[in-house]
């Protein structure tokens, strides 16, 4: 790098250049790949619509097209046959509620034993069209093993044929599968959780109105 005791700036001049090329080129691939990636769940969403199937009915029975106090009511008997509790919650007023709903995923998943989510919900025209369910544990430690775990319960009941993609917030790998009309997805979320989201593509397709979401909450 010197020459007679003077520093060659050819050399450094050189190694900059090819250190943006090496740059250049990694950003291109993540590129490429994220481009490939989106261009297969699309293909796989698109595959999956032109076989014009419905299945409204999704997590604990809810329907999409249900009306939002038809839901809320639902929810309320969900807490009486005792598959929700009612909570109260640190984001809401001391007299507020919230629903949990409780994973079980048996004594053979030692670390996941105090597994709860919440629910928000999504409606277009008052007619229910996306459910997010967000799933927490008590340790922080257990969001891998916890997101694995979720994946194999979703393989067990919709099958091998679901898609990845990378989540753009966070770069982690999100799984997505399709059921007729709905999407149904798994991915970290921002808050050290991991969300559940269900939705329906034809009614998000045939409704150009801005979407009213709803934390499902009892005050």
């Amino acid at each position: 790098m010197f020459k007679n005791g003077i520093f060659d700036r050819k050399e450094i001049m050189k190694k900059y250049i090819l250190s943006l090329a090496v740059l250049f080129f990694l950003a291109s691939c993540q590129e490429h790949k994220s481009r490939k990636q989106e261009q297969s769940s699309e293909n796989h969403i698109q595959t999956e619509l032109s076989k014009d199937i419905k299945n409204n009915t999704i997590f604990l029975g809810l329907r999409f097209g249900m009306g939002g106090e038809e839901v809320h009511n639902y929810f309320k008997d969900l807490v009486s046959q005792e598959k929700l509790q009612l909570i109260p919650h640190e984001y809401i007023s001391d007299k507020g509620k919230i629903y949990i709903y409780k994973f079980d995923f048996g004594e053979d998943a030692l670390s996941l034993q105090n597994v709860l989510a919440t629910f928000k919900t999504y409606y277009l025209s008052d007619k229910l069209y996306k459910l997010r369910i967000s799933v927490e544990s008590d340790n922080d430690s257990t969001l891998p093993p916890l997101k694995s775990k979720l994946k194999e319960v979703y393989v067990s009941k919709y099958g091998q044929k679901y898609v990845t993609r990378e989540n753009i917030y966070n770069n982690s790998q999100g799984y997505v599968w399709m059921d007729g009309n709905t999407m149904i997805e798994i991915n970290e979320g921002l808050n050290k959780n991991i969300l559940i989201i269900y939705t329906d593509l034809v009614a998000l397709k045939d409704n150009e109105e801005k979407p009213r979401e709803k934390l499902m909450r009892e005050l």
